[in-house]
């Protein structure tokens, strides 16, 4: 599709498309194809009239679906489209391994089906469902900022501090204590 926009060639497409296959033969030949797969696919399109433009942008994406929403397609009804979002939840987007992100694509797969989520509903159910692996993925990295503030607070030597420098230190602590403490008691009321 590329090299016919480059070509200009995809301006004809619309009239080709509907054109009698006699008509379409010598444009497929003019069109500089780099395979004869390639050609074969474009007429089989046309054959049937289809819009190439089109099977470009819906049909051909399907390919590069990970197995598992291919499967979903073929053997439980799952919408293409349907399959496209849940083609998002991805291990790297979810931040997990492949295992766990399939594992997670499936469930959600089975319940797009079963309680057949409109596409908006999927695509909600997908965004959630990014949020919440991402939000996870950000407790994890706060987590580990804490781990790495109290080792470095246990760490630091205060014998080395003289005694103007020991008392800022004391007020800084006390200040952050108190800042502490006010956090926990509003978390205790709610």
């Amino acid at each position: 599709m590329s090299r016919l926009e480059r070509n200009r060639k995809n301006l004809e497409l619309s009239e080709i498309r509907i054109a009698s296959q006699e008509n379409q033969r010598p444009w497929l030949e003019s069109v500089d194809f780099k395979s004869a797969e390639e050609q074969k696919i474009f007429d089989v399109i046309l054959a049937l009239q289809l819009n190439p433009t089109s099977i470009n942008t819906n049909i051909f994406p399907l390919l590069k679906l990970s197995t598992d929403l291919k499967s979903g397609i073929r053997e439980e009804g799952l919408e293409a489209s349907k399959a496209r979002e849940l083609n998002k939840l991805s291990a790297t987007q979810l931040k997990l391994n492949e295992a766990q992100a399939r594992k997670i694509r499936v469930q959600l797969a089975q319940r797009v089906i079963q309680e057949r989520l409109s596409l908006s509903q999927t695509k909600a159910l997908v965004k959630e469902t990014l949020s919440q692996y991402k939000s996870a993925n950000i407790s994890s990295n706060e987590n580990k900022k804490i781990i790495r503030t109290v080792k470095t607070i246990h760490s630091i030597n205060f014998e080395e501090f003289h005694h103007n420098q020991l008392e800022e230190v004391r007020q800084a602590l006390q200040s952050k204590l108190q800042e502490i403490d006010k956090i926990i008691e509003l978390s205790n009321r709610s």
